[in-house]
């Protein structure tokens, strides 16, 4: 149970970390992202989703054949 509560806090937490530092390049003036509009922003999003699904798939461990 205290496994699946921390993974679900770390998933959170990179997903707003992520999230908030696109929408702080489209927001902050002299960054290199400004004034790029809401796809960017969106476009952030789903890839910091798609990362948080992808990484357990792709590092998970299978049973050997042996």
């Amino acid at each position: 149970m205290a496994s699946a509560f921390f993974g679900e806090f770390m998933g959170t937490a990179v997903l707003i970390l992520l999230g908030n530092g696109v929408v702080a390049n489209v927001l902050l003036k002299k960054s290199k992202g400004e004034g790029a509009g809401w796809i960017v922003i969106s476009a952030g999003f789903i890839l910091a989703a798609a990362l948080l699904v992808l990484v357990p798939l792709l590092t998970r461990r299978r049973p050997s054949a042996a």
